[in-house]
């Protein structure tokens, strides 16, 4: 259950401005829209900024007064920077909405943002049910009216419509449950990715379709176990001695600027295993023949096949 919210705009100035709050209001459900006296001319940047919300603009009310734009609103509210001794009570805006919860959905709630010059008139804002604000930087508190109106959209979306939110479509990529208090930065982890992407490549869990899909996994399993210096140390140890055995050399490239390792670089990974194991083949072969006293391979036989 939710009211139904209209978005009061007085005096706009710029039609930017207009196409962007019809954008975050698509972005949020909303499509009620009440333009007080604008005094923009040039609506090609507000049907550009708006893209695929333009409906919403070209179906907005021209109201000539801010009385005329709320006169069915059951509960109108302010959006200030502006507070202190001798004005009007302001509440935050997150602790303003969850109080909109309750009302019945045949009620009407307008969100009354002024001009960018001005803001809203002190008579404006007498005609205010409520007043709210966005805590900002002290140092620099005015925002620019589009942003504030996503702000003060999303925390009532927020605070009032998230139940409808279906929870499974943030569910379908690869589970991403890090912990949040990681002490390795972003880059000492990429290069214990770089490490093990040969490694990878030449085991086949890495495959050319499914690249991006892998490697993500790989990262999240690895910041689940290099949580600390320790535990990237080990996993950087390990992942020289996979290396070395698989014949993988390191690049000559300083620590930290390797490049990933691409199809040439794996091709001559496999390559290099593939001729250790003719090797070790050979060398089998070798001693079953001593040990037999039957020779299976003369010496000209055994150069010409590592010359392979």
């Amino acid at each position: 259950m939710a009211p139904r919210i209209r978005i009061v705009l007085v005096r706009t100035q710029h039609s930017g401005n207009v196409g962007a709050v019809c954008r975050a209001m698509a972005n949020m459900g909303l499509t009620d829209l009440a333009l007080v006296n604008p005094v923009y001319e040039n609506t090609e940047a507000a049907h550009a900024l708006a893209r695929s919300a333009v409906g919403i603009m070209d179906q907005a009310r021209i109201c000539r007064s801010l009385e005329e734009a709320v006169a069915d609103a059951h509960l109108v509210v302010g959006t200030t920077r502006r507070f202190g001794r001798g004005r009007l009570e302001v509440d935050r805006v997150d602790s303003f909405m969850p109080g909109l919860r309750a009302l019945p959905e045949d009620r009407v709630v307008a969100f009354v943002f002024g001009s960018e010059a001005e803001g809203l008139l002190m008579e404006e804002i007498r005609r205010c049910d409520r007043l709210i604000t966005i805590p900002a930087d002290p140092a620099y508190e005015s925002l620019n009216l589009a942003q504030a109106a996503l702000l003060v959209l999303w925390e009532y979306r927020r605070s009032v419509m998230l139940d409808d939110w279906d929870e499974s479509r943030q569910r379908r990529g690869v589970r991403m449950d890090v912990p949040v208090d990681q002490s390795l930065p972003a880059g000492r982890m990429e290069r214990l990715v770089q490490k093990w992407e040969p490694i990878l490549w030449e085991s086949k869990f890495l495959l050319p379709h499914r690249k991006r899909h892998s490697l993500a996994q790989v990262r999240r399993a690895f910041r689940l176990v290099a949580t600390d210096e320790s535990g990237w140390q080990v996993l950087m140890a390990l992942g020289d001695k996979i290396r070395f055995r698989l014949g993988i050399h390191q690049s000559q490239q300083p620590a930290g600027e390797q490049e990933p390792a691409d199809a040439k670089t794996m091709q001559r990974a496999r390559q290099r295993v593939q001729r250790r194991e003719r090797i070790h083949t050979i060398q089998e072969r070798l001693r079953a023949a001593d040990h037999s006293g039957d020779q299976e391979l003369s010496p000209r036989d055994d150069a010409t096949q590592l010359e392979e």
